[in-house]
C-alpha cells in the first residue's frame, strides 16, 4: 500500500495538533523497520530468523490494511525471539493505529529498552508523550533520536520536535527545529511550522521568507491557504 493510502486509513486514530506528524512516523517507521529489523545475519539463531520472518509477514499484512493479521504475526515474531526491538516497535504502531496510546506506549518502551540506539522507536514515542502534554520526557526522546549519527530520518523528528515545542509555548526551540528541518528536507508542513514560530515571534522578515517559499514550492497546498488565510492556529 502506498504510504499516502496509509495516512488516510488511520488518520482518524490521531486527533489533535500532532495528527500529520503521527500518522507520518507509522509510515516513516515501518520503512525503518524494514530496513534495520528484518535483515538476517549468518549468525541468527533458528528462532532469530523466525522473528525476522513474522516481521516481514507482519509488516506486508500491516501496509495492506490486514491490521489483525498484523498483529498475529508480530506477536508470533516475540514468540520466537522475545528481545527483537524492531517487531516491538511495529507492535507499538500496529497498537497505535487501533487506538490503544497505552499499549503503543509500553511496546515503544520496550524497544527503546533493547536498543538505546533505535531513534525510530524515540520518536515514536516522543510522539506520544507529547500528545499527552508529557512535553519534558518527548524533548529527551527527540534529542536522543537526533543523536544518532546513522539515523537517517532527521527531518522528520525536527518537525516533530518542533511542532511539539511550539504546542508547549516553546517558541524559540519550534523555530530552531523548524529551519534544521527546512535545511535537510523542506515542505509544507515544516515552512509553515518555520513561518509560525516566527510569526509568534514577532519576525516579519523571516515570516516572508518562508511564505516566498512556500509559494514558490508549495503553491497548492493546504499551508499555502492557511497563509493566506493568516490562519495561525490552524
Amino acid at each position: 500500500m502506498a504510504a499516502d493510502s496509509l495516512l488516510r486509513r488511520i488518520s482518524s486514530r490521531w486527533p489533535g495538533v500532532l495528527l500529520w506528524l503521527a500518522v507520518a512516523a507509522l509510515a516513516w517507521g515501518l520503512a525503518g523497520c524494514g530496513s534495520a529489523g528484518v535483515q538476517a545475519s549468518t549468525t541468527d539463531t533458528n528462532a532469530q530468523q523466525r522473528a525476522r520472518l513474522r516481521m516481514e509477514l507482519a509488516m506486508g499484512y500491516f501496509q495492506n490494511g490486514q491490521t489483525s493479521v498484523a498483529l498475529e504475526e508480530v506477536q508470533q515474531a516475540l514468540a520466537a525471539d522475545s528481545r527483537y526491538g524492531p517487531a516491538y516497535n511495529l507492535h507499538g504502531l500496529i497498537l497505535l493505529q487501533q487506538g490503544d496510546r497505552a499499549g503503543a506506549e509500553r511496546s515503544f518502551r520496550r524497544a527503546v529498552d533493547l536498543n538505546r540506539h533505535d531513534a525510530d522507536a524515540r520518536h515514536n514515542l516522543g510522539l506520544l508523550l507529547c500528545e499527552w502534554g508529557e512535553h519534558a520526557e518527548s524533548v529527551q526522546q527527540f534529542a536522543q533520536a537526533l543523536a544518532e549519527p546513522a539515523y537517517a530520518n532527521r527531518f522528520r523528528t525536527h518537525l516533530a520536535a518542533g511542532t511539539c515545542a511550539l504546542k508547549a509555548g516553546q517558541v524559540a526551540q519550534a523555530a530552531s527545529h523548524a529551519r534544521a528541518a527546512n535545511e535537510q528536507q523542506p515542505s509544507a508542513a515544516s515552512l509553515w511550522l518555520g513561518m509560525r514560530a516566527e510569526h509568534q515571534l514577532g519576525h516579519a522578515q523571516a515570516v516572508s521568507a518562508y511564505a516566498r517559499r512556500l509559494q514558490q514550492q508549495f503553491p497548492d497546498s493546504a499551508e499555502m491557504q492557511r497563509y493566506q488565510r493568516k490562519a495561525w492556529n490552524d
